[in-house]
């Protein structure tokens, strides 16, 4: 008995000794930070109110070099609706409102993990104590999740170890974006504060009041700037290294989602625009250094389809990049809407056709502006997120 009582001090005493130099390790370490070319196919994952996720396969027809979308699978993920989905390399998470029972007194919220090579479901984590307001992917090493229970969660794909719980906010968290080096990330929340990040330790780096409640973040592909919107439609741009805002903008109508774009001009010089979709069915082009409206486009339609009128809300966008027939490589712009419709397009025809326009006036562009190709659904679209199909490469 006396052994036994002896080892177990011993076994206590060592499993102390390694969480404390566990505390002093960096927490997102081993990152993946290698990009994955372009191949001839991209997975695109929607999310929907009814419950379900779909999972298209985007390829060109080798026969007539048109982009067709068709599905992979089509299957119920949760119970309430589907509020984020991310995709990391062979990886996918989706979270929503779901939400378990501990002894009838505790609620915890969880969300749920697939592997897309072996095309099976890995399980769920159930890590929050409030709805999953985004799940976001670095490569295929870490997720990150934050939630209405204010906690961020920092896991490591190789073996799902939670390495850190970020506290910070004191209201729910609405979104975070992590910077492209994956070594920082900063989060917006209730409390009109943003709080920046280093992932690297797990600690907070700076805490910014913004004075609104921000909604949205994105950063720049650069990693050089950011972008917060908030719930009175104005998009603040702020440098990394500045906490005051650097430009501003007001939309006219609510913002659903928004994301950096680059453009490539005449003079061979890259510039980046905020590509902002909004509740009118349409996106619209800022310049994020002088606040200038560039100009809009329309992408999508209301359907009454037998007596339902299907309302157009751009839910979701975001980009991507194909390989043509001709090996070229295609930057897409992939959009889902309330009208149960999965478009995508050409980022680079929605880039031109605006900059073109807006050389005549800042009204609306051409509205005859054709997708490469689109998904019906049937279902009310909530977000979305692309990426290079992970069967395409070993």
């Amino acid at each position: 008995m006396k052994k036994n009582a002896k080892r177990q001090k011993l076994s206590k005493k060592s499993e102390a000794e390694t969480a404390h130099e566990n505390e002093n390790e960096t927490t997102m370490d081993e990152l993946d930070i290698e990009v994955k070319k372009p191949t001839e196919s991209v997975l695109i994952v929607a999310g929907t109110y009814e419950r379900l996720l779909y999972g298209l396969v985007a390829s060109y027809d080798t026969e007539n070099s048109e982009l067709k979308i068709v599905p992979r699978f089509i299957m119920p993920s949760h119970i309430n609706c589907v509020t984020t989905v991310s995709i990391g390399k062979k990886f996918l998470a989706s979270g929503s409102a779901d939400e378990n029972f501990f002894n009838k007194l505790v609620f915890f919220f969880f969300f749920r993990l697939f592997d897309l090579k072996r095309q099976k479901e890995l399980g769920s984590l159930h890590e929050h104590a409030g709805t999953i307001s985004k799940l976001e992917f670095f490569g295929s090493s870490h997720l990150i999740s934050a939630s209405t229970d204010a906690k961020i969660i920092i896991f490591r794909t190789k073996d799902w170890e939670v390495l850190k719980v970020l506290r910070g906010h004191l209201k729910p968290i609405n979104d975070i974006s992590i910077h492209p080096s994956g070594k920082l990330a900063i989060s917006v929340a209730q409390d009109y504060t943003a709080i920046l990040w280093n992932l690297l330790t797990g600690q907070k780096s700076m805490r910014t009041k913004l004075g609104y409640e921000g909604q949205l973040i994105r950063f720049n592909s650069a990693g050089d700037f950011y972008a917060i919107s908030d719930k009175s439609n104005n998009v603040y741009v702020y440098s990394i290294t500045k906490a005051a805002s650097q430009a501003q903008f007001l939309m006219k109508s609510r913002i659903l989602d928004f994301v950096f774009v680059s453009h490539v001009g005449e003079d061979d010089s890259k510039k980046d625009y905020i590509l902002v979709a909004a509740e009118n069915k349409s996106v619209h082009l800022f310049d994020p250094v002088s606040s200038n409206l560039i100009g809009s486009v329309k992408l999508h339609d209301n359907r009454l389809v037998i007596f339902l009128l299907f309302i157009a809300l751009i839910k979701g966008v975001c980009k991507t990049s194909i390989l043509d027939n001709n090996e070229t490589t295609v930057e897409l712009l992939v959009t889902v809407s309330s009208d149960s419709k999965v478009k995508v397009w050409s980022l680079n025809s929605i880039l031109e056709n605006i900059l073109h326009s807006s050389k005549k006036d800042k009204s609306e562009s051409n509205t005859n502006l054709a997708t490469l190709a689109e998904f019906d659904s049937g279902c009310r679209l909530t977000c979305v997120a692309a990426s290079v199909d992970p069967l395409s490469y070993k």
